[in-house]
């Protein structure tokens, strides 16, 4: 019965093109797991979780700004100090990733050409180290990826919001608290 109303969940957030489907999906099975933890039965979870409407609805709701003064405040701290904070953050990530591959590279060609490493253990040892530098320009420029999407999508969710905070304000559903 719980399977059949996540599913069904699940096809109402994708026709309503939801931003977030799989953490509305996580939050919706903590939410039930809480509720069988005190003993609650199938039937009495649905029933508090509601028509499958009403709780997207309520999902929208629980995530969103009521006010444009909030939305005006979401705005300043998202666009005013954390996405600038995210980008520089970024940036210096790389500009770490492309150091160490420069360095990686760069050790990498002395270790066989330089003279200074003369016996096979010490070339082995500028090799290993090379190696190193070359992998963490990698790890780095994956985490540098990994950390891009993030934000990609956090702006897109902030995005979202805000509109839809918008046009419930601006159609009455949200006490505008600008007096």
């Amino acid at each position: 019965m719980l399977d059949k109303y996540l599913e069904n969940l699940e096809k109402e957030l994708t026709s309503q093109n939801y931003f977030d489907i799989e953490d509305a999906l996580r939050q919706t099975d903590n939410q039930i797991r809480r509720m069988k933890k005190i003993g609650k039965s199938e039937e009495e979870i649905i029933e508090e979780l509601g028509p499958i409407q009403d709780y997207i609805d309520n999902l929208y709701v629980d995530n969103c700004p009521k006010s444009k003064n909030e939305i005006l405040m979401n705005d300043i701290i998202f666009w005013g100090v954390a996405t600038p904070v995210a980008c520089l953050c970024t940036l210096a990530m790389i500009f770490i990733a492309v150091l160490c591959g420069i360095s990686g590279a760069m050790y990498l060609v002395k270790a066989w050409t330089d003279p200074i490493f003369t016996t096979a253990g010490m070339k082995v040892g500028a090799f290993v180290l090379a190696i190193c530098g070359l992998v963490m320009f990698g790890l780095t420029g994956l985490l540098t990826y990994k950390i891009a999407l993030k934000m990609r999508y956090g702006i897109l969710r902030h995005l979202r919001l805000k509109k839809y905070s918008l046009n419930k304000v601006n159609s009455g559903d949200y006490d505008d608290d600008e007096d």
